[in-house]
């Protein structure tokens, strides 16, 4: 398991909507040689996939599962399968 630095970016409502997103992968170190890389790539394309949601979007258990879900299958694409799973620690939206 391994833990990302925490994601701040805007909503796509505009300015008035931040998140502050914690996130940790859980992945195979045997087939993932460059985690580093990895972890800065799928920094780049969290951003970009919050940035394009709205807060209605997230709000509420169903908008959270849905977000675990869609990051985690980003990841995996993004790692070719390596990662396992993507683990939401903490979510903040002001």
């Amino acid at each position: 398991m391994k833990e990302l630095a925490p994601i701040v970016t805007n909503l796509s409502d505009g300015n008035s909507s931040w998140i502050r997103l914690q996130v940790a992968i859980v992945y195979d170190p045997d087939a993932l040689t460059h985690p580093d890389i990895l972890i800065s790539e799928l920094t780049g394309d969290i951003v970009a996939y919050l940035r394009s949601l709205s807060l209605r979007s997230i709000e509420g258990s169903a908008g959270l599962r849905r977000l675990n879900e869609e990051l985690s299958e980003r990841a995996s694409i993004r790692s070719e399968g390596a990662v396992q799973e993507l683990v939401i620690q903490s979510l903040v939206v002001q």
